[in-house]
C-alpha cells in the first residue's frame, strides 16, 4: 500500500538523519534520478545528510537535475547511462522525458504522450 511506501521512506530518512547527527554521512547512489523532483533520497540530498552520486542518462533531465542539485556539497552528478557490462547501447526517450529506456519497444508500444 502507499502507507507502507511512506513508512519505508520515513524510516530511511530517520535512519540517515540519525547517522548524520552522529557525524556519519551515509553514502548512496541513485540511478535514473530524472530531474530530482521525487525519490526517497531527495530530502536527504537537499539537507546534505548523505553523500550521494546522482546518475541520469537523459541530457534534458540531467540539465534540470544539475540546476536543482549542483550547489549541494555532498553530491556528485553524472550524466551517463550505466549498463551491466559497460557496453554502449542505444538510448530512447519518449513523451515529456519520463520514459527513458534501452528497449525501443517500450517507447513505440507503451508511451502515448
Amino acid at each position: 500500500s502507499s502507507d507502507l511506501g511512506s513508512y519505508h521512506y520515513k524510516s530511511f530518512y530517520l535512519y540517515c538523519r540519525n547517522l548524520a547527527l552522529n557525524n556519519v554521512l551515509p553514502k548512496g547512489i541513485a540511478i535514473g534520478t530524472h530531474n530530482g523532483e521525487f525519490g526517497e533520497w531527495v530530502p536527504l540530498v537537499i539537507e546534505d545528510k548523505i553523500q550521494s552520486v546522482l546518475v541520469e542518462a537523459s541530457e534534458k533531465q540531467f540539465n534540470e537535475l544539475y540546476k536543482n542539485y549542483s550547489m549541494k556539497n555532498n553530491t556528485t552528478l553524472l550524466n551517463t547511462l550505466i549498463t551491466t557490462d559497460g557496453s554502449d547501447v542505444e538510448f530512447f526517450e519518449g513523451g515529456r522525458g519520463y520514459t527513458n529506456t534501452i528497449v525501443e519497444n517500450v517507447i513505440r508500444n507503451w508511451e502515448t504522450e
